[in-house]
C-alpha cells in the first residue's frame, strides 16, 4: 500500500483480549481483519462485508470493561456497571440517529446493533488519502483547493447538526479526500454526541476525554461542564484550515486559555485570502462566545459573496436553539485521578502487545496523554473563567472580531456590518478617573500635573489600531483610494489618513452596525493607554517611525489594548489650538470653533522616555495624512 493513503483497513494487527479477534465472524456477516484503532472508549476494526470493506467500531470502554471469554463484553465489576450500561445507551443512540444521516461528504453508517454484552456500529470505509497525510507531504494546501474541500464539509456537518449530533472529533485523520478529489468526515461514533440523550448522562460521571484530539479540540471539550454546540465542531474544522493554511499545529486549547501564544490564521499574509484567514480566526476564538454559532453565520465569514445554497436548509442554521444551555452552575472539576487511571491502563495494554502490535497501542496514547495533561492543567489552575467554558451572559452581544491577534477577553465584541464582516475589536473599559498627563496645546513638559477626568459612563476603544483591511471596506464603499498594503494582507495600522478620513470611517461604521462609533477623545484614549494605572508601560515591540509593525504585534496593556506606546501615533477628536476654556472633566474631546489643529497621541516610537509616556501627543493639519499616523475608534455604551 503506498504510504499516505488511508484504504480504511489500515496495519493489520492482533492485540490481545481487549480486542475481538482477526477471522472473527460478526452478525455471520462481518469478518473482523484488522484493528484500527484502541481507544479509550471503543475499538474500531477493519472488517469486510462480503468483498466490501467496512469499518466496525465496538464500545470497549477500557476503564470499564473486560473481555470474558474472548468476545463478550460486561462490566469490570458491579460498581462500573451503572456507567457502562449508561455509556453503551449512547453509543447505540448516536449510532441509530446516525444511520438515518446520509450526506455524500460524511461516512455513511450502515449498521447498528447490541450483542456480545456490548454494541457494534458498521460503517462505510472510506478509500484516498487522510487530509493528514497530505498536508503532511505538501505542507499547506492552496486557498482554492481549501475551499473546495471545506464547502461540502460544512453543509454535512450542518446535516449532522441539523438532526442534533456532533462530531467532537474533527481533525485532519478524520477527513479523507477520495481518489476523485470529494472529502467525506469518518469516524462519527462514540466521539459523536447526540443532544439530550444518554450521552450526555454517561460523560456526567466519566468525563468526555477519550475523543480529544489535542490543538483540534474546544476548550469545553476538556470539561464534563462545559457547554457544547455546532461552535465546538467549528472550533475543530477552524483547527483544521487553521493547519491547512498555516503549516503549523494549533496550539491545545487549554494552554492558549492559559495565555499561550498562537501565531493568527490572520498573519499567515502571501497572497492568502484575508477573509478566510479571519474567519479562521474568528472560528478558533477560545471562549465560545466569541466564536460563529452556527455553520451558517461561518460559512458566510469563510466564502464572503459565495452562494450560500449549500447551506441553504435548516441543517446549516442550526445553532444554539437546538442544543441547550449548560447549567447556571461552574463547571465540576474534572476527575484527574479518574483520567490518569485510563491513561495507565492503555499504557499496560500497549505493554502487553508484542513488538509488531505496540504500534497500535501507541497511536492511542499519542492522543490521550496530551489530552491527559491538558485536563491536568485545567483542574489545577484556579484561573479557568466559566465563561470561557460556558459562554458567560456578562459577554457583550455582536458577533466576535475574526481578527484573533490574541485571546478574546469577556469584554471584548465586533460589531456585524451590513455590508458583510465584521467592525474593529472593541474593548469595553469601566467607568472611572485619572489625571491626564498633559492637555491642551502647550505640552512642551509632559510630565506636569494635568486635569482630573472622571468618566462617569462606560465607553469601548478598538484594541487595535484601525486596520488596512479594515479601512479597505470603507474606502471601496466611499470612492477613498485604498491603503496600499492591503493585498499582501500585512493587517498593519492603516495610515496616510487625515484626521477627516478618521472622522468619516467613524460615521461609515456607525452606518454599517447602528452604533454611534466616533474618534475618541484625548482623555479617553489616555485612559485606556494607562489601563488603570499611573502611567503607561513600554511596549517590548514598539518600532521606528515610518516601518509600522503588524497590529496585536506590540505587548498588551492590562486591559488589553495593543500598541497604544508603539506602532504608529493616532488621531484623537481634541483641538490642537490655543485652550480659551477650562477643558472637558468628563473625559470628552476639547473643541473650539475654527479649530486649525487636531491632536495626535502615541507614545515611545519616536525614541524619546517621559516619566509618564502616555503623556506624549502633538498636533497636526487634519487635512493631512502621514505615513506614521493611523487612529482607532470609540462608542459610549448603551
Amino acid at each position: 500500500m503506498a504510504a499516505g493513503v488511508d484504504s480504511g483497513l489500515g496495519e493489520l494487527a492482533t492485540i490481545n483480549s481487549h480486542t475481538l479477534p482477526t477471522g472473527y465472524q460478526l452478525f455471520d456477516t462481518y469478518e473482523i481483519r484488522a484493528v484500527l484503532q484502541l481507544g479509550v472508549a471503543s475499538v474500531r476494526y477493519a472488517a469486510t462485508a462480503g468483498d466490501v470493506p467496512v469499518v466496525v467500531e465496538e464500545y470497549f470502554p477500557a476503564r470499564l470493561a473486560r473481555r470474558r471469554d474472548g468476545v463478550s463484553v460486561g462490566p469490570e465489576s458491579a460498581r462500573a456497571a451503572d456507567e457502562f450500561e449508561a455509556g453503551l445507551s449512547a453509543f447505540l443512540a448516536t449510532s441509530r440517529t446516525l444511520a438515518g444521516l446520509r450526506d455524500d461528504s460524511i461516512a455513511c453508517m450502515h449498521h447498528w446493533v447490541d450483542a456480545n454484552g456490548t454494541g457494534y456500529a458498521v460503517s462505510e470505509a472510506v478509500t484516498g488519502e487522510t487530509l493528514g497525510a497530505r498536508l503532511e507531504r505538501e505542507g499547506t494546501l492552496p486557498d482554492d483547493e481549501l475551499r473546495e474541500l471545506m464547502q461540502p464539509l460544512i453543509r454535512g456537518l450542518g446535516n449532522a447538526h441539523m438532526i442534533g449530533v456532533l462530531h467532537r472529533q474533527i481533525n485532519p485523520e478524520a477527513i479523507v479526500i477520495r481518489p476523485d478529489g470529494t472529502p467525506v468526515l469518518r469516524n462519527f461514533g462514540i466521539g459523536a454526541k447526540v443532544v439530550g440523550g444518554a450521552r450526555q448522562a454517561f460523560e456526567a460521571h466519566t468525563g468526555n476525554l477519550a475523543e480529544i484530539a489535542p490543538g483540534y479540540a474546544a476548550l469545553e471539550q476538556y470539561s464534563p461542564g462545559g457547554r457544547e454546540g455546532p461552535w465546538t465542531d467549528i472550533y475543530a474544522l477552524g483547527a483544521v484550515m487553521y493547519r491547512s493554511t498555516t503549516g503549523l499545529t494549533p496550539a491545545d486549547a487549554p494552554f492558549r486559555a492559559a495565555g499561550g501564544d498562537l501565531t493568527p490564521a490572520a498573519h499567515a499574509g502571501d497572497g492568502r485570502d484575508i477573509e478566510m484567514l479571519a474567519a479562521i480566526d474568528a472560528g478558533m476564538a477560545v471562549p465560545i462566545a466569541s466564536r460563529p454559532q452556527s455553520l451558517l453565520a461561518w460559512h458566510g465569514m469563510l466564502f464572503r459573496g459565495a452562494p450560500q445554497t449549500l447551506l441553504a436548509s435548516r441543517a446549516a442554521r442550526t445553532s444554539a436553539r437546538g442544543f441547550g444551555r449548560a447549567a447556571s452552575v461552574g463547571p465540576g472539576q474534572i476527575p484527574v485521578a479518574r483520567q490518569i487511571a485510563v491513561s495507565r491502563q492503555v499504557a499496560r495494554i500497549a505493554v502487553r502487545q508484542g513488538p509488531e502490535d505496540a504500534n497500535v497501542g501507541l497511536r492511542a496514547l499519542r492522543w490521550a496523554v496530551p489530552a491527559l495533561a491538558a485536563t491536568g492543567m485545567i483542574a489545577v489552575i484556579t484561573w479557568v473563567d466559566t465563561g470561557i467554558l460556558r459562554g458567560n451572559a456578562d459577554v457583550p452581544s455582536g458577533v466576535p472580531a475574526p481578527h484573533g491577534y490574541g485571546p478574546v477577553r469577556r469584554n471584548e465584541q465586533a460589531d456585524v456590518l451590513r455590508s458583510g464582516g465584521t467592525g474593529p475589536t472593541m474593548v469595553m473599559l469601566p467607568p472611572g478617573r485619572i489625571r491626564l498627563g498633559c492637555f491642551g496645546p502647550d505640552c512642551s513638559n509632559p510630565d506636569a500635573p494635568g486635569r482630573l477626568v472622571v468618566f462617569k459612563r462606560a465607553f469601548a476603544l478598538s484594541k487595535y489600531e484601525v486596520t488596512d483591511l479594515d479601512y479597505a471596506r470603507f474606502a471601496a464603499a466611499t470612492g477613498r483610494p485604498p491603503p496600499g498594503v492591503v493585498a499582501a494582507g500585512a493587517r498593519r495600522p492603516v495610515v496616510n489618513v487625515s484626521w477627516h478620513d478618521a472622522v468619516a470611517y467613524a460615521e461609515w461604521l456607525s452606518e454599517e452596525t447602528g452604533r454611534e462609533y466616533r474618534v475618541p477623545s484625548e482623555a479617553e484614549w489616555e485612559y485606556a493607554a494607562r489601563a488603570g494605572g499611573d502611567s503607561g508601560t513600554r511596549s517590548d515591540h514598539a518600532v521606528p517611525l515610518r516601518v509600522g509593525a503588524p497590529a496585536g504585534v506590540g505587548v498588551a496593556n492590562a486591559w488589553g489594548f495593543h500598541d497604544m506606546l508603539g506602532n504608529v501615533s493616532e488621531w484623537v477628536f481634541d483641538c490642537g489650538g490655543t485652550v480659551q476654556t477650562p477643558a472637558p472633566e468628563d473625559g470628552t474631546a476639547w473643541v473650539q470653533e475654527g479649530c486649525e489643529r487636531r491632536v495626535r497621541r502615541h507614545g515611545l516610537w519616536d525614541g524619546s522616555s517621559p516619566a509618564d509616556p502616555t503623556a506624549l501627543r502633538t498636533s497636526s493639519d487634519p487635512d493631512r495624512g502621514d505615513p506614521d499616523t493611523g487612529f482607532r475608534v470609540a462608542f459610549l455604551a448603551d
